[in-house]
């Protein structure tokens, strides 16, 4: 009785660790995103020489995360990046960038 209690505790404690680790992951990875899209829609400002996409690049893989796509537009960069966490696939969007007031 006593040992099923512990077998079963420690399975649930186990399961939380994982989910828990999961949505900490899911955190970083949207933070890196984010970061990766304004540091190319700074590029495209003429705040930085570099090239947007590879900029977001560098911060995305010094994260520890992947960069599956980098768009961009006149004034703004939508950043997609991927983190793998045993076996799972985790993608992530940012859009960074100059918004159009509608004011001329």
């Amino acid at each position: 009785m006593v040992l099923g209690m512990v077998v079963a505790l420690t399975i649930i404690f186990g399961i939380a660790m994982v989910l828990s680790s999961q949505v900490v992951l899911s955190h970083q990875l949207q933070g890196a995103t984010d970061r990766a899209a304004l540091a190319a829609s700074d590029v495209l400002l003429g705040r930085n020489a570099e090239y947007p996409c590879d900029i977001a690049q560098k911060i995305l893989t010094t994260s520890g995360f992947d960069m599956v796509s980098c768009e961009l537009e006149p004034t703004s960069a939508r950043v997609i990046a991927r983190a793998t966490f045993q076996g799972i696939s985790l993608d992530r969007r940012a859009h960074a960038g100059i918004a159009n007031s509608g004011q001329n």
